[in-house]
């Protein structure tokens, strides 16, 4: 039986059912497939013999029409070049087919009208429309879209805050974290969490695009504080009070880079007499290791302290003890890892934090400065997967080089009971000073009862639509301003003196 009786003999499952070619094209064959099954016939036949009862295609086996390893070399190259050379011809009549033909996926034969179109009595329709070319998107990938964009995955463009942001009044949370970021395992000792040479363009990226890079802000960045929540209190104040604070951590700014200069000064003038007269003695450090290591220890009193390099320009180490890890609520790796990617949250309400960082400033500018400063806050820790409230007292101090640069600073936190709060309050007229000018004299009871009430009612937000809130904003910026104000005229009377007569 030869060839062509044997494939006439069995039923085509192409030419089946199909009438003609453009039926056998529209039915999902085209005509490249077609050749390649009968070169596999013929190939078949040769091979086997043309009496094997395995001649037919039909009885090959899967791996065969596949070109496996059961065909000989120089058949599988025959069908594997025949494939390339296909599917780039595929394409090339895919782009010059006439829209018509390419939008039913039929053969065309470049004609102008091609024949499909003048056997449907519409010549007139047969065009050819020029693909449009692959543009490179503008939409920032998920790595440098802002905070908002990446949550949503919406487009995002390279403004900060982005056109999404304004029309959706998020502009605080507009944020970037391009260099905060943590990885795991953390390189930590005791407790202390080692930074290597940071770049710490994230602050001015976030906070410079909306005019509060300042250095007493990012202090409080620096100590791992969530960007957004810092930037939500500061853009949610009124006008007023925000045009108060910016001038008072202008002139605060411009008074420290005159006194800087003034110190630079007479370190180069003293660097090399007075590392030669005073060497640093070889224990120094081993003793400041094992005074870490004690605070490591100690449970009872929560202890974090921030280490910086090249006079508080870089952090170098950030260091934690149990304690504050059980306020999180979380373990201690973890707090580290939110420390090092600004994610902790606040521990007070928004005006609470907010009174405590301008205690904070106005103690950096008063005579007490470097002292250890003691202050008795209301705070929240976690307890279980609840909030409770607790009275702390809270104690900050600073270390001070050779030359009077801060080198580092402690954070230390010691819970303590209503009693010894109460027993304090009527004798103690510092223990929250700025608080209590603005929300009046409590008593632990009342801190203690109030505090989840508190939470919503002392949001910045909020206190703006209420007349009492607007009343306690105002004694705070009115404080602030009476406490800035002779900060403002000394970084005046630098600016006159430098020639410069611009005023605040």
């Amino acid at each position: 039986m030869d060839n062509s009786n044997r494939v006439g003999s069995t039923q085509d499952p192409i030419a089946a059912g199909h009438g003609s070619t453009n039926n056998r094209l529209s039915g999902g064959y085209d005509e490249a497939n077609y050749m390649q099954i009968s070169r596999l016939e013929q190939f078949s036949t040769v091979e086997m013999g043309p009496h094997d009862s395995s001649n037919s295609w039909h009885g090959l086996a899967f791996d065969q029409l596949q070109g496996a390893s059961s065909l000989p070399a120089s058949a599988r190259s025959l069908t594997e070049g025949s494939d390339a050379a296909e599917k780039v011809d595929s394409l090339t009549r895919l782009n010059k087919a006439c829209d018509r033909c390419r939008k039913s996926k039929l053969k065309c034969d470049w004609s102008k009208p091609c024949a499909r179109c003048v056997e449907d009595g519409v010549p007139e329709l047969c065009q050819l429309t020029a693909r449009k070319s692959r543009k490179v998107s503008d939409r920032l990938c998920t790595s440098t879209a802002c905070e908002p964009c990446r949550i949503a995955k919406a487009r995002c463009d390279a403004n900060r805050p982005c056109s999404r942001c304004c029309k959706l009044g998020k502009q605080p949370q507009c944020v970037d974290h391009l260099v905060a970021v943590a990885d795991r395992p953390l390189p930590f000792r005791n407790g202390k969490l080692i930074f290597g040479d940071e770049l710490d363009n994230t602050f001015h990226v976030d906070f410079g695009r909306l005019g509060w890079a300042y250095g007493p802000i990012r202090r409080c960045w620096e100590w791992g504080h969530d960007p957004v929540a810092i930037l939500r209190i500061f853009e949610d104040l009124p006008l007023y009070f925000q045009n108060i604070l910016r001038v008072g951590l202008t002139a605060i700014e411009i008074v420290q880079r005159h006194m800087q200069s003034k110190r630079n000064t007479a370190d180069r003038l003293l660097a090399t007499n007075e590392a030669q007269a005073r060497p640093i003695p070889s224990g120094f450090e081993g003793f400041e290791d094992y005074q870490d290591q004690m605070w490591d220890l100690n449970e009872d009193v929560g202890y974090l302290k921030l280490k910086w390099r090249k006079v508080q320009e870089e952090r170098a180490s950030l260091q934690i003890n149990n304690s504050v890890s059980r306020i999180f609520g979380t373990h201690k790796e973890e707090v580290l890892a939110r420390l090092a990617r600004h994610e902790l949250p606040l521990l007070t309400s928004e005006f609470e934090w907010l009174c405590r960082v301008m205690d904070l400033i106005f103690f950096s500018i008063s005579p007490n400065s470097g002292k250890p400063m003691i202050r008795f806050e209301r705070i929240h820790h976690v307890v279980g997967k609840e909030f409770k409230s607790a009275l702390a007292c809270i104690t900050n101090t600073w270390d001070h080089d050779w030359s009077g640069n801060v080198r580092a600073a402690a954070f230390c936190l010691r819970r303590v009971s209503i009693d010894e709060f109460d027993a304090l309050r009527s004798t103690n007229a510092c223990m929250r000073p700025v608080t209590q000018h603005c929300l009046g004299d409590m008593s632990a009871h009342q801190m203690l009862d109030t505090y989840q009430m508190d939470v919503e009612k002392l949001k910045i937000s909020n206190m703006k639509q209420t007349e009492q809130g607007r009343e306690i904003l105002w004694k705070l910026a009115d404080l602030s301003q009476t406490q800035l104000a002779p900060v403002v005229a000394y970084a005046e009377q630098l600016k006159r003196a430098n020639g410069s007569y611009d005023v605040f």
